[in-house]
């Protein structure tokens, strides 16, 4: 973790609750904030005004520490650099900084990332298929121990660039990082994937891997605040995970947990032989609203015949659901096989 020099100008990026939760728990003396989302830019946040990132372009830059208040940091950093900013130097992200180096977890409001303590136990093999910048890889890692392990993929640039450097600064030393898209058969050596973006900047949370499930999305978004896909399509690797298991001798699985925007059919088809043989506990993100390529349907119709339920947590504890019909939102199933569900 990083000390920054405080007798520097301190300028925040990014105006929410992740800069309020911040200054709460450790004030820093900032001068301003910057922010690309036009609808914020010319106003105040908690008495700071908030500016364009242009006006950085204004700044000494040897006098002048950047700090992102922002999970997704990565996305940021390579504006910051455009601005002659160097990244490590005169700009961090707040996890990299010693002063919030135990605030990862309060930043993160999702139920589900809490109610892994009730569920994963010591010593179990885990995978984080969409790991993005490592969020779920580094609570995996805390639960499992030192003598559990962690496997993550990221097919971004960005994201894994990210993912990694929380592996270095939080010494991760129990996780192994891929930067692959896991797919359903190993002929697939790249795959098309789109990456949105927001007022300029990309948006990784949202990038997908090019589908017929792509239209329905692009006009889902694009009524939102993304100007989304069309101009921002990379190529990544894959592999199907049945690949990755053999390659890797990994002889356990024990939990995945799953989230890869409509791909998720792909992922658990290239998975299949480890899901038979090791019966993992499944944590799999569907967001029936435009998913609407049925995959709710059809990954009950993949998992059943192997002895799985399927779950959804409420209020601390698994809730089966007696219809196997999807929860109107974006939210996580838990798909537990016999081994699971009787233990």
């Amino acid at each position: 973790m990083k000390d920054i020099n405080k007798n520097k100008k301190i300028i925040a990026w990014g105006g929410d609750a992740t800069f309020l939760k911040c200054m709460e728990t450790n004030p820093l003396n900032i001068d301003y904030i910057v922010d690309n989302n036009r609808k914020k830019q010319n106003t105040y946040f908690n008495n700071y005004f908030i500016y364009p990132p242009s006006i950085l372009l204004n700044e000494s830059i040897n006098d002048t520490i950047i700090i992102i208040f922002t999970i997704q940091y990565k996305d940021i950093a390579k504006q910051l650099e455009d601005f002659g900013f160097q990244w490590g130097i005169n700009a961090f992200s707040f996890l990299q900084l010693s002063e919030y180096k135990d605030l990862y977890e309060l930043i993160c409001q999702k139920e589900d990332f809490f109610f892994m303590e009730n569920i994963v136990q010591k010593d179990w093999i885990c995978l984080d298929i969409g790991a993005n910048y490592g969020m779920f890889t580094k609570k995996l890692s805390k639960l499992v121990g030192p003598k559990g392990f962690v496997y993550s993929f990221e097919p971004q640039p960005f994201a894994f660039a990210g993912l990694q450097e929380h592996i270095h600064d939080y010494s991760l030393e129990n996780v192994k990082a891929f930067n692959l898209a896991l797919t359903d058969n190993d002929s697939k050596a790249e795959l098309n994937m789109l990456i949105p973006t927001k007022d300029g900047s990309t948006s990784s949370g949202r990038a997908l891997i090019s589908t017929e499930l792509n239209q329905d999305l692009k006009q889902i978004h694009q009524k939102t605040e993304f100007d989304f896909y069309e101009n921002n399509e990379i190529s990544v690797k894959s592999k199907s995970l049945d690949f990755i298991i053999t390659e890797n001798k990994i002889n356990k699985v024990d939990f995945i947990k799953i989230d890869v925007e409509g791909y998720e059919m792909y992922v658990l088809k290239g998975a299949i032989k480890t899901i038979i043989k090791n019966k993992p506990l499944l944590q799999i993100e569907i967001a029936f609203s435009y998913h609407t390529n049925n995959n709710f349907n059809q990954i009950n119709e993949l998992l059943s015949p192997h002895g799985y339920k399927t779950f959804i947590s409420r209020k601390g504890k698994l809730l089966e659901l007696e219809e196997q019909s999807p929860v109107e939102g974006e939210i996580n199933y838990y798909f537990l096989s016999n081994k699971n569900y009787n233990s």
